[in-house]
């Protein structure tokens, strides 16, 4: 994963701070919140739907903390 991340820009000096992907961790977390409890509060002829949008929801969720992850592990690399 850093390998590509480092290929993309990540890795080089004006590539986003650390704070702009911890931001954008935190807002697909905030999302993915959001979706669990439209979903738990949903009427049951629309639960699948809602289960689909708090999948889709926890997936950029995971998908941004492991990008979190790996630009924290390069920065640590890096210091």
């Amino acid at each position: 994963m850093i390998t590509n991340l480092q290929s993309s820009g990540w890795g080089r000096k004006g590539s986003r701070r650390l704070e702009d992907v911890f931001d954008a961790w935190l807002l697909a977390a905030h999302d993915a919140r959001e979706a669990l409890h439209a979903w738990v509060g949903t009427v049951p002829r629309e639960r699948h739907a809602a289960y689909t949008v708090y999948r889709a929801a926890l997936d950029r969720e995971e998908h941004a903390a492991d990008v979190l992850r790996s630009v924290t592990l390069g920065v640590a690399l890096a210091a």
